[in-house]
């Protein structure tokens, strides 16, 4: 989660997370079956961009056998002024 502290070491290097990016919506990840499927969700899964990295586009999608959902991203090159 955002509290941890390699979340922390990997913001202090400047990577962001997709999600913040370009990401709509909370971008929850878990749970996704049993009964905790019923909660609101909260994002457990990130998918980190390094500085020279920007993101179009990010949604989770379902993971068979999973009890998280995947984090899928469309990542780019930051355009050169």
């Amino acid at each position: 989660t955002e509290s941890m502290p390699q979340h922390a070491a990997l913001r202090d290097l400047g990577w962001r997370d997709a999600q913040d990016v370009a990401g709509t919506g909370r971008g929850a990840t878990w749970p996704m079956n049993s009964v905790f499927r019923y909660l609101p969700g909260i994002r457990l899964d990130h998918a980190y961009l390094g500085p020279s990295l920007t993101c179009t586009r990010v949604w989770t999608v379902e993971v068979p056998g999973s009890d998280h959902k995947g984090v899928v991203a469309d990542v780019a090159l930051h355009a050169v002024p």
